[in-house]
């Protein structure tokens, strides 16, 4: 299969090392000369595209679907970002609804992940209660955090609920497996782990005052992870043709 892929890679990969020299000369990112619009085009391109490649095909459920909401979730945020910059004149440090809309997106990738994850601890059960309602509790924060537009809150809830989808998809990347779908199993955790491990870098150097440029850079390899998580979602057969991967411990 990935011998198939080779070009999307390498096309992937060009690009985004083009975009890491554009934002790092301070152009293209956040922070760069066009305020933030080339990133958020790039971006929102690359999540519709990601999104359509998704969802396409019928009788999508499962982990297929759940992924495809949770790149939904994250360009609702990035479109409703925009508009609100752009149109609204608003600035880009507001906490507004989009920020909770933004984090279910982790909901869904968890949920993906746990689909694709078979129980491998005797008190499997036990353990996805207790992750459940830490997720839970997590959510309400950060809804309360929006709500009473509280970034100090917001901030720490986000980070632990990044935190919790990195170590559900490093769990899933380490599962030994089998079959003719294991390679997209590990392709979509690896991209999430992408994504999740990018998120943290770029949250820590908010909270601790990282420069402006630094923080570009991390952010330009958010398309390419976004591209990745999409290609992998396209690849994983859905539960209708075929049972999910066959993953085990040894």
């Amino acid at each position: 299969m990935f011998n198939k892929l080779n070009p999307f890679f390498l096309t992937v990969a060009t690009l985004t090392i083009l975009y890491v020299v554009l934002s790092a000369m301070g152009i293209g990112g956040l922070n760069g000369i066009t305020g933030g619009l080339v990133y958020r085009l790039i971006i929102i391109a690359a999540l519709l595209f990601s999104c359509v490649r998704a969802f396409a095909g019928a009788g999508q459920r499962g982990a297929v679907l759940a992924g495809a909401l949770g790149l939904s979730a994250f360009a609702v945020f990035e479109i409703y970002s925009l508009a609100y910059i752009y149109l609204l004149n608003g600035s880009p440090a507001d906490i507004t609804v989009s920020n909770y809309t933004r984090n279910c997106a982790y909901l869904f990738f968890m949920a993906a992940v746990g689909y694709l994850a078979p129980p491998v601890f005797k008190a499997y059960k036990t353990i996805r209660a207790i992750l459940n309602a830490v997720v839970s509790a997590v959510t309400i924060l950060i809804f309360y955090a929006v709500i009473a537009d509280h970034y100090p809150l917001l901030a720490y809830s986000v980070l632990t609920i990044t935190l919790m989808c990195l170590l559900s998809a490093v769990l899933l990347f380490c599962q030994l497996c089998r079959g003719e779908q294991c390679s997209s199993v590990r392709l979509f955790a690896g991209a999430i782990i992408m994504f999740c491990l990018l998120d943290t870098a770029y949250r820590l150097l908010i909270m601790f005052g990282g420069t402006g440029y630094l923080r570009d850079v991390i952010t330009a390899f958010k398309p390419a992870a976004y591209l990745l998580i999409g290609c992998a979602l396209t690849r994983l057969k859905t539960p209708g043709s075929a049972e999910p991967p066959s993953l085990e411990n040894e």
